[in-house]
C-alpha cells in the first residue's frame, strides 16, 4: 500500500531546510566585516538553481513561504522579498 521512506521525504525536504539556513546565516550580522549595511542574498542561488535543475525538490509553495519568512525577519515593506523569490523562481 503506501509505503513512507525516510529518503524519499529527506531529499524532498532538505532543499527547504538548506534554504532556510542560508536565509537566517545571511541575517547574522558580521560586525567586522567593511561593508556591514549590505546584505548579501546568498539564498537565491539555491533558489534559482533548483528551480532550473530539480524543480519538483523545491515547489513555488516553499519559495513563498522562504520569502514570507525572509520577509519577517526583516524590517521591508511585507512581500517585497517573497515577490522577488518568487520572481527568481519563476524566471
Amino acid at each position: 500500500m503506501f509505503e513512507f521512506s525516510f529518503r524519499s521525504f529527506f531529499r524532498r525536504f532538505l532543499p527547504f531546510v538548506f534554504c532556510l539556513f542560508l536565509l537566517t546565516a545571511t541575517r547574522i550580522p558580521f560586525h567586522f566585516l567593511p561593508n556591514y549595511p549590505f546584505a548579501t542574498e546568498w539564498i537565491l542561488i539555491p533558489i534559482f538553481y533548483f528551480a532550473i535543475y530539480h524543480p519538483k525538490c523545491l515547489s513555488s509553495w516553499a519559495v513563498f513561504l522562504l520569502g514570507l519568512f525572509s520577509d519577517l525577519m526583516t524590517q521591508s515593506s511585507f512581500g517585497v522579498m517573497t515577490f522577488c523569490y518568487v520572481l527568481v523562481f519563476f524566471i
